[in-house]
Parts: C-alpha cells; structure tokens; sequence
C-alpha cells in the first residue's frame, strides 16, 4: 500500500489525465453517469473551503475544475444548464465570507450596480413570461459571477505554483471533453462543407466546445513551456495540447482556436520579456515547438479534407469563393446592437430586448459579443462598465505591474466575450484571475540558472 502511494505520489500528473480520458470513456458508455460527477464536484468543492476556511484559496482551485467542467455537464446533460456559474458564485460569496475582500475592489461592485437600471427601469417583469424571466437571469448571471469573482480576487496574492495547478484543474475535464468527442465523431471523411457542425463536436454547440478546447489547448502547451522538468514531460504536454487542437480543429469552429492561439502566442511572447535567461531559452523553445504542432496539426485536418479547413479559416466557401457578410453573422449583429446604443444612449434598450429586435426583424439568434450587447442593453450604464472591465487591468498593468500573466488573461477574455459572449463562466473567471498578484519569488523558470529539482 505504501509503495502504491509513493507511485501515486510520483506519478500524480500523468494519472490525472489518465482518470480523465477514461471519465470521457465512461461518459460515452453510460451518459447518466455525469449527473453522479456533477453532484461529487459540488460537494467536493463545497467541502474543501468550509474545511480549510478558503485559507489556502481553496474557492480559486474548486472554481477553475468547475469552469472546466461546465461544456461538459451541459454536453452530457449532467446538470442545469447554469450549474457551473450558480456553482462558482456560491463558492466565491464562500470565500469572500472566510476571505474578507479589498475595499479597492468596490469597482466591481460599481460594475455590478450599472446593470440595473436597464434591468429595473425598462423591464415590465409582471407580465414576463416564464421562459422570458429565465433569459433575463440567463444572461444576468454571467456578469454577477464576474463581478463577485473580481470582488473576490481583487488584491490577492498567489504564488506561480498555485497559478499552474488552478490552470491544470481548469483543464482537467476538457481532456474530457475531447475524449467523449473524439469518441462519438464520425470518420472524417464526410466532411464536404466549411461550416461548424455538430457531428465533431460530441452533438453540442460547436462554438461552446471548441471555446473549451482552445482553452486547455492553451493550457497544455504552456504547461509545456513552464512546467515541463523532463523532456518526457515537455513531450507529453504538447502531445496532449496537440489532441485537443485537433479535436478542436474538426468542429470547424473557429472562434475557440484562434482565441486559443494568440493566446499561447501572448504566453510565449509575454513571458519572454519577463523570463531570466533560462527562462528566455525555455520560452523560445516551447513557442516553437507550440508553433510546429499546430500548423502540423492544421497541415493533416487540411489534407484530410482536401483544403476545407483552410478555406474555413480564410472565410471562403467550399468552391473557394469569399463569402458576403449575412445577418446572422457576429460583426453584423454586433454592428446593428451599436447601432441601437446610438439610438438608445441613456437605458439602452433594456435587457433581451436586443434579441427581440432581431426576432422581429427575422433572426432568432443571440449575441456573440458581451461589448456590444451591454451597450445595446444598458446604454451609457453599460459603456461605464465596460470602460471600467478595460481600464480596470489596464491600470493594473501599467501602473501597479502586479501580475505577469495579465496581459495573457486578458487576451483570452477580450476575444472570448468577442465571439461567444458570456455563455460560459470561463471568461469571466480568467478576467478575475487579472486582478491577483502572482508571486514569482519559488518559480524557477523566471530565474537567472538552470533548476537543478525537477517542476510539475
């Protein structure tokens, strides 16, 4: 027993994903089984910080395996559909009771109070229907789980340790995903258009889960820049980031893969200028070996389908014409709810009334850009919230120069809340991730010499 765990204790990375491919296996053998997952993660999680009094950030760990969780349940249909920000919420307002919070972080606060007039003022919940209420919190809920999230991290200090593993947790179950979709995809072969579709992507929406997969895309990859002591594990994370970028790729969706290419890019680069000269040498070697794998990766989807997947990526129909703009795109609806901020400058025009708008004119489809559609729906309340979402790191960045990894954080939230909004609670989550100090002070790779120990 004690031998077992020893090994276990050895060898605790590797059987962690190894757990989670076969988590993906079961999934696809026995659905129902999820619904047993979901209530473990609850529980676990809950557990956790009552136990510890959050004292080790605890809500942080639990919340990051919840967001990598959430296009899972909703995939398998193991929880409502906003379990995982109902989930993170209750494990935020957990930690800022044992915690306590910053009074700097009021912005948030602020943030969160600019949303109600639109809610309040222009909306007649009386005679809401059933379904209409649902959407309204529906779409309100996001931006609550960002605002207490931020309340919660504001002026935190974690070490670049505790960073790696609330990242790995939050990838964790996207090796799950991306077993169970794997798994449930046909051959590649019938691939004969350039749009998303739902056979590559486990019979869910494509955008949701390719967002998912690029996420742990970047995570792998970097986990292969800075946290790969061996050459076998430095092979062994960009295998795994190298799976889920092909899984990601044949959903045909792009948004989650470009999203999680510039931001492995952002990593690479970011981190270089602020690495020590192992650090740089480390940097350029896991940038390049990153670069190699994708355009490896892309190199065979494309062959295999004989050159959709780059006519995809380049907006070009499968007879290699460019195509026009439709209604339904994202620019032309985040074009139209601008359009709708200038007519409606003050209130905006409430929330969901965006979406009633284009019903009315024939498009029952949502926004895909969180920007857009505050200032539609909140008007100048909204512009205030954004302005204080933007300037909010940018302060903290330039001025406070608090956390290395911001500018990577914030890329991955920006052109997330571009092209799918705040369907998920990973963006919102990532954006508070901006605002705590991360302490590089044990981390080997931002130092001058090589590590003599190896690091996970």
């Amino acid at each position: 027993m004690n031998n077992l765990i020893r090994f276990s204790l050895k060898h605790r990375y590797p059987l962690l994903i190894l757990a989670h491919f076969l988590l993906g296996i079961l999934f696809c053998l026995e659905p129902h089984s999820c619904r047993i997952y979901s209530a473990l993660v609850f529980i676990f999680g809950f557990s956790c910080i009552v136990i510890n009094r959050d004292r080790n950030h605890q809500v942080l760990f639990a919340a990051a395996y919840v967001t990598g969780s959430e296009v899972l349940l909703r995939m398998v249909d193991g929880a409502s559909h906003e379990f995982a920000k109902y989930t993170v919420l209750i494990f935020t307002l957990l930690g800022i009771f044992y915690s306590g919070f910053s009074r700097k972080s009021w912005w948030y606060l602020l943030y969160l109070m600019l949303l109600l007039p639109s809610l309040l003022l222009t909306n007649d919940f009386l005679h809401m229907t059933t379904k209409q209420i649902n959407v309204v919190i529906l779409t309100v809920s996001a931006p609550i789980c960002l605002a207490f999230l931020c309340i919660y991290t504001f002026g935190k200090t974690i070490s670049f340790a505790q960073l790696s593993r609330m990242l790995l947790l939050a990838a964790l179950p996207v090796v799950t995903i991306a077993t169970y979709v794997y798994l449930l995809s046909p051959d590649i072969e019938i691939i004969s258009g350039v749009t998303s579709n739902l056979h590559f992507s486990g019979l869910f929406g494509p955008n949701q889960v390719c967002t998912a997969l690029g996420f742990g895309m970047f995570v792998f990859f970097a986990r292969a820049m800075l946290n790969s002591g061996s050459r076998t594990l430095f092979v062994f994370n960009l295998l795994l980031g190298s799976f889920l970028t092909y899984v990601g790729l044949l959903t045909f969706s792009r948004g989650g893969m470009i999203t999680g290419f510039c931001t492995m890019v952002a990593t690479g680069v970011f981190v270089f200028f602020n690495a020590k000269d192992y650090g740089k040498s480390k940097a350029k070697t896991g940038l390049i070996a990153f670069l190699a794998c994708f355009f490896a990766v892309f190199a065979s989807i494309s062959y295999q389908t004989d050159g959709l997947l780059v006519k995809r990526y380049t907006n070009r129909d499968k007879l290699g014409h460019f195509k026009k703009d439709k209604a339904s795109d994202r620019r032309t609806i985040a074009t139209k709810e601008v359009k709708l901020f200038i007519k409606n400058p003050v209130l905006g025009v409430s929330v969901t009334e965006a979406e009633k708008v284009r019903m009315n004119d024939g498009l029952e489809v949502h926004s895909h850009n969180e920007i857009t559609r505050m200032l539609a729906e909140h008007g100048l309340f909204g512009f205030i919230g954004v302005l204080i979402l933007l300037f909010t790191p940018a302060w903290f960045f330039f001025y406070k120069r608090q956390n290395v990894f911001l500018a990577v954080f914030f890329v991955f939230w920006f052109l997330t809340v571009n092209h799918s909004g705040m369907r998920l609670v990973a963006p919102a989550f990532c954006y508070a991730l901006m605002l705590l100090q991360v302490d590089l002070s044990n981390a080997t790779f931002f130092s001058r010499c090589k590590p003599k120990e190896r690091v996970q």
